[in-house]
């Protein structure tokens, strides 16, 4: 049974780790659907590990997008919202697979719990009388 709670905690890690996913591309969908409502935004831009300063966004159509291994492509907001949407698409087609197999996963942790009550509960010692005489004879 022990098998089966690391299986178990491995695919409730990733059901948690594939959920932040979700959850940060859902809060970056939002922001660049309302990045091209304005033509500059005031932010506050970090110029260190403890040092802040006000700042403008401009040219807030314009974004850089990492496609995957290092490259980057220049893309306007609406079409960074599309990979979005598709890479939102691949978070929720892997959270339910890995729901899936996290409820086969606790099934067989479920029947092996079963079996191993079942086998104490009618554990039976099995005893033969031994006859030593016999057992010579029969060798």
């Amino acid at each position: 049974m022990a098998e089966q709670d690391k299986k178990l905690s491995a695919c409730e890690d990733g059901l948690r780790q594939w959920r932040r996913y979700s959850d940060d591309y859902r809060a970056l969908r939002q922001r660049l659907a309302s990045l091209p409502d304005k033509l500059s935004h005031e932010v506050t831009v970090p110029l260190g590990p403890l040092a802040f300063a006000p700042g403008r966004l401009v040219h807030t159509n314009e974004l850089l997008v990492l496609l995957g291994d290092n490259w980057f492509c220049k893309t306007s907001a609406s079409a960074a919202c599309g990979i979005v949407d598709r890479r939102l698409e691949h978070c929720d087609k892997t959270l339910s697979s890995l729901e899936k197999e996290r409820d086969l996963f606790a099934g067989w942790r479920q029947q092996a719990a079963g079996l191993q009550e079942a086998a104490v509960g009618d554990v039976r010692e099995i005893t033969e009388p031994l006859d030593e005489e016999a057992e010579l004879q029969w060798r």
